[in-house]
Parts: structure tokens; sequence; C-alpha cells
């Protein structure tokens, strides 16, 4: 997906998703059930986090075997860092423009910078409603 297209899509899904202060395993275990709708990181894991997606968050010199990659993947901390490194790795990048790098902006790099054709279907509601609001989806732009 080109960068155009990138950055548009994350703008357009912003538009349906705000979330306020979170903390880094609630803002994964959200991203996660809105991804899979399942409660379960180990879900996710399977659905959105492949051997090339971790692999970019480890640091140099880290083993980056295939086995490795496994345990890591029956881990919830393990899991929970690979997510927050790799959503970390644009630079935390303002997805919606409020000056405030927090878990919609991770949904939203973790959603769009992952997979090539992407439709929010319920994704947007899931994660909207795992992390507690009740109101409608916002309805401003950047």
């Amino acid at each position: 997906m080109n960068m155009l297209k990138f950055i548009f899509a994350i703008f357009f899904f912003i538009t349906l998703v705000q979330a306020d202060e979170t903390s880094d395993n609630e803002c994964v275990v959200c991203m996660c059930h809105a991804l899979t709708s399942c409660w379960s990181l180990h879900s996710c894991a399977r659905e959105s986090i492949s051997y090339d997606y971790w692999k970019e968050t480890l640091e140099e010199g880290e083993n980056d075997s295939n086995e490795t990659f496994e345990k890591c993947m029956e881990h919830d901390q393990c899991l929970t860092k690979t997510v927050l490194k790799s959503t970390s790795r644009y630079n935390e990048f303002d997805t919606n423009c409020d000056k405030v790098f927090d878990c919609r902006d991770r949904f939203a790099i973790h959603l769009f910078a992952n997979q090539k054709n992407v439709s929010i279907g319920d994704y947007a509601e899931r994660f909207w409603n795992c992390l507690g609001y009740k109101e409608d989806f916002p309805e401003h732009y950047c």
C-alpha cells in the first residue's frame, strides 16, 4: 500500500474511533479484541502478528529464531511488547492530529500498516466498546 493510501486510510479510520489515556496492556487487549472478537492475546497473535512483524521489533543481536518467535506467541507480556514496539516504529505518528500519541493511534497503525485489504467492518465498534465508550462515533476530521 503506498503512503498516500496508508495516510488516507488512517485518517478515515480515526474518524470512527476515539479513545483516551489507556494502559498499554488494555490498549493491546482492545486492539486484539477489535480484530478477532476474542479477548485472548493469543488469538490476536494468530490473526495479526507474523514472524516478520515480530522480527521487525527485535533489537540488534536478539535471537530471531522460529523457536523464539513461537515462545513469544505463547506469552501475553511478549505479545504486548511486540505490538507496542511495532506500533511505535512510525515515530509515534499522531494519526488523528490531536497532538497525542495514544491507543487510537496505535490501533490505526496496527490495523492499516499490517493488512493489505482492510475493511473497517466491526473493528472500530469493537475497539470503541472495549474501551468503554457509550457515545456515538466522533464526526470530526483533522
